[in-house]
């Protein structure tokens, strides 16, 4: 069965259209993890985040639209990958300076004190 009648049937809810629509596009999640580290993350957790885009992109595709399926599908891949990856990085930065004296990365004790004008000399 062709891909366009499977998303078809996918929308019916048919668990075995969408099961072979993910059997399908499997290669290419595989190919794309295969190019991507998220830190935290193992190589099953980015294949399900690659099946859960093909899962949400057949609810989601507008089949009046007269769009091809392949390329919608690949670029919901590809960007709930990049979020992914937007998410990690965003909270390496969101941290605050009581979070790191909690967390024993930082420690004032055995610094002293200097000025603003002191630190940045």
């Amino acid at each position: 069965m062709n891909i366009e009648n499977l998303v078809v049937k996918g929308k019916t809810e048919d668990k075995l259209a969408v099961s072979e629509l993910i059997e399908k596009f499997t290669p290419l999640i595989l190919k794309m993890v295969s190019g991507i580290y998220i830190k935290g993350y193992e190589k099953e957790d980015l294949i399900q985040i690659g099946y859960l885009s093909i899962i949400k992109s057949v609810k989601e595709f507008d089949l009046d639209r007269g769009a091809s399926f392949v390329p919608y599908v690949y670029n919901a891949i590809r960007k709930n990958y990049f979020n992914a990856i937007r998410n990690v990085a965003k909270s390496n930065y969101e941290t605050s300076y009581e979070k790191l004296i909690e967390e024993g990365r930082y420690s004032n004790s055995s610094k002293v004190e200097k000025s603003i004008e002191d630190e940045l000399i």
